[in-house]
């Protein structure tokens, strides 16, 4: 899948957070922010509605895996665990929505 590399580093980037110790749901959304920021401003992306729509359909495979498998290799101990499982749920709504709409 095209895009697969940037959205792979992004993903597995947001649930390595889970190692900073203290580190508050809002600096995960600002990470988060930045991060996708990047990606959607490659000129590849950024110049290509069809490119930006197969970035979003990444985003969403690895939302998705991120909530039913990915998630389950976080230390359920640490109380940032259900916060990183649940922003994945949420990103994958929001993306559904955001393709239903293209």
């Amino acid at each position: 899948m095209p895009f697969f590399d940037a959205v792979f580093g992004y993903h597995w980037f947001m649930f390595e957070l889970s190692h900073v110790a203290g580190i508050t749901p809002d600096q995960i959304e600002e990470q988060r922010d930045l991060w996708l920021k990047e990606i959607f401003s490659l000129p590849s992306i950024a110049d290509s509605s069809e490119n930006t729509l197969l970035v979003k359909a990444v985003l969403l495979e690895r939302a998705t895996a991120g909530f039913i498998l990915d998630s389950l290799l976080i230390d359920s101990k640490k109380t940032i665990a259900s916060y990183l499982t649940e922003s994945c749920r949420n990103q994958a709504r929001k993306l559904i929505t955001d393709l239903e709409h293209t």
